[in-house]
């Protein structure tokens, strides 16, 4: 036993210690000459070879069925395709509150806690909507998304990308019209009535 071990030292457990570039030499050699087998690639067809499961030691926890990084990503977007056609409602319901939890987050760092009306102090979230403090939002949406005025989920993702402009605002819908139809300031600033030209 003790003339193997002289021939063999990698086997020994201290040898193992005392010796980590030199077993991690070994390990490689094994994992190539015992572990390593051909396959074809799903996606190009190409002969590649592929690590066995036992050699995750080593961090080679690849995709076995593709050839490349390439192919790989392709594959992953096939199962993914595949995945959503089967489970339409789980999409869906991922999707509506991916999109809710975005907005959440945009409304709870301008309103600096709990999303509210920077105006009127409404707290329900299905009533609140990002103004533009300058009056210029269809303007600005023009300049990000072209021809199209886009808003909700696409909108609220640029105010993230874009580190939350600082001229923008949380107001209601209330608030909002109020603006709108009142010279860029809400009644609620002072009380005031507004004539649309009918008799009061």
């Amino acid at each position: 036993m003790r003339g193997y071990r002289k021939l063999h030292p990698y086997q020994s457990r201290d040898w193992g210690r005392d010796n980590p570039e030199g077993k991690r030499k070994h390990e490689k050699k094994y994992i190539f000459r015992h572990l390593t087998k051909e396959r074809k690639c799903i996606i190009c067809g190409s002969i590649f070879q592929v690590i066995s499961p036992k050699s995750e030691s080593e961090n080679l926890k690849a995709c076995k069925k593709t050839c490349s990084e390439k192919c790989r990503k392709i594959y992953y977007g096939q199962q993914q395709r595949k995945w959503q056609k089967e489970h339409p409602d789980r999409v869906k319901k991922t999707a509506i509150e991916g999109k809710q939890n975005c907005k959440f987050s945009v409304m709870a760092i301008y309103s600096e806690g709990q999303p509210k009306c920077a105006c009127c102090g409404e707290t329900e979230i299905t009533f609140l909507t990002i103004d533009h403090i300058n009056n210029d939002g269809a303007k600005q949406r023009r300049g990000i998304f072209g021809n199209r005025i886009i808003g909700g989920y696409a909108f609220y993702s640029w105010i993230i990308k874009n580190d939350f402009p600082t001229d923008l605002q949380v107001l209601c819908m209330n608030c909002q019209f109020g603006r709108k139809f009142n010279n860029g300031i809400c009644p609620h600033s002072f009380n005031q009535v507004i004539n649309y030209g009918r008799p009061l």
